[in-house]
């Protein structure tokens, strides 16, 4: 299990290295749905922070609160905090190098969309408060759902 800062930071070394843009929605989205695929496939976390529900999506507070600095603009460099550890976990860089190169493409609105949708985790958990947490069963039971539906 790692911080969501060290996962965040697995993504923003790839947008740079690629010249991809990134931004704060795109990089938090990123790391949700990382999560949630490592839940549905391995039944444990990716991360081991809370998810909350706010108005754009699943957040995680304390990865927001180190990103929005960058406000509206793109996230340029990393947050400082991808441990040596992740580099030496390739089985969990492979499983980040496939959500990255299927969901790097999409811009933030696209995957803040796609969280919105009916029946997800977020759909299912916001009640228009902020700093409502996502039980993490619920995410793990949809993204099992979605894992199931691929076989």
């Amino acid at each position: 299990m790692y911080s969501s800062s060290t996962i965040a930071d697995f993504f923003i070394e790839k947008a740079i290295q690629e010249k991809a843009p990134i931004g704060v929605m795109k990089v938090l989205k990123l790391v949700y749905i990382a999560h949630g695929w490592y839940l549905g496939n391995r039944a444990a976390p990716l991360i081991n922070a809370d998810v909350e529900a706010w108005k754009d999506g699943p957040v995680i507070n304390d990865l927001y609160h180190s990103l929005k600095h960058f406000g509206l603009g793109g996230v340029n460099k990393t947050i400082g905090h991808q441990s040596s550890e992740i580099k030496n976990d390739q089985d969990t860089i492979e499983f980040l190098e496939k959500i990255w190169n299927f969901y790097g493409k999409y811009t933030g609105r696209a995957l803040s969309n796609l969280t919105h949708l009916v029946d997800t985790p977020w759909h299912n958990s916001y009640d228009g408060s902020r700093y409502k947490v996502i039980p993490q069963k619920e995410i793990q039971s949809y993204y099992e759902l979605k894992v199931q539906s691929m076989k």
